[in-house]
C-alpha cells in the first residue's frame, strides 16, 4: 500500500485519534510522513486541537473551548473547513485553523444544524474566546523539535 500512495503527488493525509490518545499525534504525523511520503500529514486530537506536518513545516493549531452538545461528523467538519482553505490557497495554518473553528461549531450546534458558513467561521474566529480573561497559549505539545505554530485563544489574526 504504502508504494502505491508514495506515488500520488501532492497527497494530504489527514487522520485523528482519540483526546485520551492525544499525546501520540505527533508521533503519528512522524510516522506516516515516512511512511507515504504525502506533502502534508495531518492529526486531529479532539479537545486537545490539530498538528500538521511536511518536510519542512509543522503547525498546531488549538481547538476551540465550546459547550459540546456531540461530536458526531466533527472531523468530517474538520476536514470541509480545511479543503476549503487549501482550495482557495490558503495557507496550512489559516486553513487548519478554519477546519478548527468548523468542527468546533459543529460539536456545538445541534445534531441536524447545517455546517457553519465561512461568514460564521470568520466571525467565530476572530471573537474573543468566551470567558477568557488571558492571552495563554495553548498548543499541541511537538516533541523532538522547536517548531510550532501557535494561535492565541484570542484567535485574532
Amino acid at each position: 500500500m504504502a508504494a502505491i500512495v508514495r506515488r500520488c503527488s501532492n497527497l494530504l493525509i489527514q487522520t485523528n485519534v482519540d483526546d485520551e490518545a492525544h499525546a501520540e499525534a505527533p508521533a503519528l504525523t512522524r510516522h506516516l510522513l515516512a511512511e507515504t511520503g504525502a506533502t502534508w500529514v495531518i492529526v486531529t486530537a479532539g479537545a486537545f486541537g490539530a498538528v500538521a506536518v511536511s518536510q519542512s513545516e509543522l503547525i498546531s493549531v488549538p481547538a476551540f473551548p465550546v459547550a459540546v452538545r456531540h461530536t458526531h461528523c466533527a472531523g468530517a467538519a474538520f476536514s470541509g473547513g480545511l479543503i476549503y482553505g487549501l482550495r482557495a490557497r490558503w495557507s496550512m495554518k489559516r486553513s487548519m485553523l478554519v477546519g478548527s473553528a468548523s468542527g468546533a461549531l459543529r460539536c456545538a450546534r445541534h445534531q441536524n444544524a447545517p455546517l457553519p458558513s465561512l461568514a460564521e467561521l470568520t466571525a467565530f474566529i476572530t471573537a474573543p474566546p468566551i470567558g477568557a480573561a488571558s492571552q495563554e497559549m495553548q498548543v499541541m505539545p511537538w516533541p523532538h523539535s522547536s517548531v510550532s505554530c501557535e494561535i492565541p485563544q484570542s484567535r485574532a489574526q
